[in-house]
């Protein structure tokens, strides 16, 4: 065997066996497994956002009701009418912060779902196989620098649609839950718990003597605030960790490595000898 055909033999063979690994993982596990991830997130989301929206809509009637007019079905005097609205447009303003933090939250996540059921991930595939055309052509010419340039680049973007995106994806899914998967499910049942207490404040209410709305009202609704606060503060911290911290460090481990990778099994300048005298020893 020759140095050069050699060289180019472990090269073939280790493209090969990546290329295999890689479209493997791809199709049997890595796109089926992203888009559950995405269902599931988006499961969690929506739930958060639909009881956000009910405690919204009722405190925008309160906010938005005019003097001495009939708030939920609970008749109440201009002079209270203009305490309750006065004293619930803080909470109101939080809780619309919190509404849209969710539906951006819900827009992310929506469109990285499309990316999977929408087969646009599987571009990076054909991406790949162009970059590997590409790749193969450059190992029979003497002279291919433009060539071998052109192809790494073409491979990496193919890498990063079909494989960066998916894998980053799952790896900070995992390690985002072992440390926010309890922070979560308490800021959930907290959400739920407002609801409920929400409903419960409304329908006592028109219960309740006239001359006292206002005093009830100021009581919960700064209770409400405190509570809604804390959640605010605690859903802030866990969407830093799920889509900021945990992806953006997880990211960059890949990037690095998807490209130490290539550049070291692929397009590094090998010594032939080592190689040729490797694989004569194993001949």
């Amino acid at each position: 065997m020759s140095i050069k055909y050699n060289s180019l033999l472990v090269r073939i063979i280790i493209v090969i066996v990546f290329s295999a690994i890689f479209l493997g993982s791809y199709n049997l596990y890595l796109k089926q497994k992203s888009t559950a991830i995405t269902d599931d997130m988006l499961l969690r989301q929506t739930t958060s956002f639909l009881i956000i929206s009910a405690i919204k809509s009722s405190l925008g009637i309160i906010e938005g009701s005019t003097v001495g007019g009939e708030i939920s079905g609970i008749i109440v005097s201009a002079e209270s009418n203009l305490q309750v609205g006065d004293i619930v447009q803080a909470p109101y303003d939080l809780v619309d912060f919190i509404w849209k933090i969710l539906l951006y939250g819900i827009v992310i996540i929506t469109f990285i779902k499309i990316l999977f059921v929408a087969n646009l991930t599987d571009l990076g595939i054909y991406i790949y196989l162009l970059g590997l055309i590409l790749y193969f052509l450059q190992l029979t010419m003497l002279k291919a620098s433009i060539l071998v340039h052109l192809a790494k680049k073409i491979i990496i973007i193919g890498l990063v649609i079909s494989l960066f995106i998916p894998l980053t994806l799952l790896i900070s899914y995992n390690i985002t839950d072992l440390f926010t998967h309890n922070l979560e499910k308490d800021v959930s049942l907290q959400l739920k718990q407002v609801d409920n207490d929400w409903n419960s404040f409304r329908q006592q209410l028109s219960l309740k003597d006239l001359k006292k709305t206002s005093i009830v009202t100021v009581e919960f609704v700064n209770k409400l605030y405190k509570r809604m606060l804390s959640i605010l503060v605690e859903y802030i911290s866990i969407l830093f960790i799920r889509f900021l911290l945990f992806p953006i460090i997880t990211g960059l481990i890949l990037y690095y490595l998807f490209k130490s990778v290539i550049k070291n099994l692929l397009f590094i300048g090998w010594k032939n000898e080592q190689f040729s005298s490797a694989l004569q020893k194993n001949l």
